[in-house]
């Protein structure tokens, strides 16, 4: 089922956290795949975003995207 838009980031939070909290549980291949995926589309929402809501210091998010 969708996120509606007005509650998408409340909604997708805690599926997140759960992600996070179990992220050395993915034991078949296609969680291994999707783990490396939702890591690198985290590593590109900080790297394009972090800096709008100063999660960062301009040395922490320099060494972060390099």
């Amino acid at each position: 089922m969708s996120n509606m838009s007005y509650c998408r980031f409340e909604n997708t939070f805690p599926d997140l956290l759960d992600c996070y909290e179990n992220w050395s549980g993915a034991d078949s291949e296609s969680e291994i795949q999707y783990r490396k995926e939702m890591l690198e589309l985290c590593l590109n929402i900080v790297s394009e975003r972090a800096h709008e809501w100063v999660l960062l210091t301009d040395l922490e998010y320099a060494r972060l995207v390099g």
